[in-house]
């Protein structure tokens, strides 16, 4: 038996693929303790697994990012807004959580300490004495790449000679000067904590030099000459599916006619720009549409289609086997759980990392991806016709599912983290 101590964001879309692999390895008979979020306790006890909470204020289970930075609302571009959240949200959040994180470890020395890539502490913890950390990546790999563009620009490889020579000007300018500001940022705080400058970018610590697991297949990723080693393709962490009251209108979905999923991330869902023009799109389309609101305010029209059901939530692994096109702003889980059934989709997503997610969906042609998160109705309408119509998308759709189904994603995670913990030596594929 070994022991594993989790590290998480506090957000539910980084906690449901973790939970999968914190199942398994207790079934495997394993001891799990699990850092993350104080407002979810019970999720995490749910997998079985000891709950620790985050003590310090960067917990956005409790404050939002824009009350924490209230900047963030009026930061002049997207690379200035991610700059502003990853400093303020994340790098500084990090000698707080290793306090945290050391206090556990001391009471529980567990064997790996496994964590998502935006816990910006788990290499400094290692480096402080602490165990091997591993990483499960929970959205797109962002990592540099000779092969790729820099993370963040929502940009696909570029075409020849001139594609790849523009990929790599940009990776320098993203690396020395966009993002220069915040690799100081970082040194300054691993100095703080008696830890050496290391003039390393911000982005590349997001690997673990032991194991990084990437929650999806290569199908779904830029093909990279040189990724490391210790970088796994484990197929998609996605929930089964599960028992729930289904609702009246649940017999439609097996009607003649398409069936169209809007739905949106647990990040940055501002659901009138998505939800709205969907109500006014596919009114009286020959199309059953289902929206799913989320936790999130939204008012809902006094009356509605008879072709269009609001629902505040509908588990994806139940309703997306019968779907035909997902509609979404680009949360990686939803996106995985829709190319596992082989569903082709419409994204509009322009913050955070969806700009990256959705230049993945282009580029693979499992999907539209629109320039913009509040699309009009005449768009959305237009683009989810051109899905439909079209059967290129859900035949690169299929694809991917053939991919990740070759995969059983739990049980190639723990297999890796096992023989982490057993060595203690880097997991590199064969």
């Amino acid at each position: 038996m070994a022991k594993f101590l989790l590290a998480s964001t506090s957000a539910p879309g980084h906690i449901t693929p973790m939970a999968i692999v914190v199942r398994r390895l207790i079934e495997r008979g394993h001891e799990v303790q699990w850092y993350t979020g104080a407002g979810l306790r019970a999720d995490v006890e749910a997998s079985g697994a000891r709950f620790h909470p985050i003590t310090h204020e960067i917990d956005f289970t409790r404050i939002s990012p824009v009350e924490l930075v209230p900047e963030l609302r009026t930061a002049s571009s997207g690379v200035a807004r991610a700059r502003l959240y990853f400093e303020r949200c994340f790098i500084d959040a990090a000698p707080a959580t290793i306090t945290d994180l050391e206090r556990v470890l001391a009471e529980f020395p567990a064997d790996v300490l496994v964590a998502d890539p935006l816990v910006v502490a788990a290499p400094m913890v290692s480096e402080r004495g602490g165990p091997p950390f591993a990483r499960i990546a929970t959205t797109r790999l962002g990592i540099y790449s000779r092969d790729t563009p820099p993370p963040g620009l929502g940009r696909s490889p570029g075409a020849g000679l001139r594609g790849r020579l523009r990929d790599r000007a940009l990776t320098v300018l993203h690396r020395h000067v966009l993002f220069r500001r915040t690799t100081l940022h970082l040194d300054d705080v691993r100095h703080a904590m008696g830890l050496p400058r290391r003039r390393r970018s911000a982005f590349d610590q997001f690997l673990s030099p032991w194991l990084f697991l990437q929650d999806t297949a290569e199908a779904f990723e830029y093909p990279r000459r040189d990724l490391p080693p210790q970088v796994h393709f484990i197929g998609a962490l996605v929930p089964e599916p599960a028992d729930f009251d289904r609702p009246v209108w649940w017999p439609e979905l097996h009607a003649d006619r398409p069936v169209v999923l809007v739905t949106l991330s647990t990040v940055a869902n501002a659901r009138a720009n998505l939800i709205g023009p969907a109500v006014e799109a596919f009114a009286g389309e020959d199309l059953t549409v289902i929206i799913t609101t989320g936790s999130g305010e939204f008012t809902v029209p006094e009356t509605l289609p008879d072709n269009v059901h609001v629902e505040p939530f509908v588990p994806h692994a139940s309703v997306m086997p019968h779907v035909d096109v997902f509609v979404t702003n680009g949360g990686y889980g939803g996106v995985q759980v829709a190319l596992s059934h082989g569903v082709p989709m419409v994204v509009a997503g322009v913050t955070e990392e969806k700009p990256d997610i959705a230049a993945r969906i282009a580029w693979s042609g499992a999907g539209v991806r629109l320039p913009t998160d509040a699309p009009s109705s005449d768009v959305l309408r237009a683009a989810v016709r051109q899905v439909l119509n079209d059967g290129r998308y859900a035949k690169a759709a299929a694809r991917i599912a053939t991919d990740l189904g070759r995969h059983d994603a739990a049980a190639e995670a723990v297999e890796l983290l096992e023989e982490l913990a057993r060595t203690g030596e880097p997991v590199l594929r064969r």
